[in-house]
């Protein structure tokens, strides 16, 4: 038998068919519960339970798994202040181009959460230059009470910005002068104006 030719696809089809594409889940955060930390399950910065990275901008941290009997956590200890960011990147900056999204996330409500409100925002990074990144308004909550939070963002459309091998689009929580304890899980973004159930996916997939 004879081998059929190979279509040829420009850079452009591919990066279209990729965008479009629908793979059955509405959350493009990974590891939003937590359970997933093959680095170890206690450090201080960079990156810690799998795709969340830590910058401590000064502060001294420490973060750790908390089992809980049905869901688990990420918890932070400020101990100085400083800028603590936490975040996740996704791979390439026009993932959601134009799109309102919903960010939501669950803090844990029992006393040991002493930090009171977390700085949210999401920013289009397209290479190491700078050029064309964008950042969303900066969403200030109130955590105090602990609970389930969300929050919606309109990202910017950026079809004509060319895109670096860096290219990423990042979802951050952002300590400010704060001091604390903080425990975070069930991290959810999503396509729409409304936070829907945290999406429950296989371990192994996840």
């Amino acid at each position: 038998t004879k081998a059929s030719q190979a279509t040829t696809y420009t850079k452009t089809e591919v990066d279209t068919e990729i965008t479009n594409r629908s793979f059955g889940f509405k959350n493009y955060i990974i590891n939003g519960g937590f359970d997933v930390w093959q680095r170890g399950e206690s450090g201080t910065n960079g990156y810690q339970a799998d795709r969340w990275f830590l910058s401590t901008g000064g502060a001294s941290l420490t973060t750790e798994k908390l089992n809980g009997s049905v869901k688990n956590y990420m918890r932070l200890t400020v101990n100085t202040v400083g800028s603590v960011i936490m975040q996740q990147q996704i791979e390439d900056a026009r993932t959601l181009n134009g799109k309102t999204v919903t960010l939501s996330f669950e803090i844990d409500a029992n006393t040991t959460t002493t930090i009171t409100s977390l700085e949210v925002y999401i920013q289009q990074k397209f290479d190491n230059s700078g050029i064309g990144d964008t950042i969303t308004p900066i969403q200030t909550i109130d955590i105090s009470a602990g609970g389930i939070f969300s929050t919606t963002f309109t990202l910017p459309s950026s079809a004509n910005v060319l895109r670096g091998i860096n290219s990423k689009l990042t979802t951050n929580f952002k300590i400010g002068t704060q001091t604390g304890i903080l425990a975070i899980t069930n991290v959810q973004l999503e396509e729409g104006s409304v936070a829907t159930p945290f999406e429950q996916r296989p371990y192994g997939l996840e």
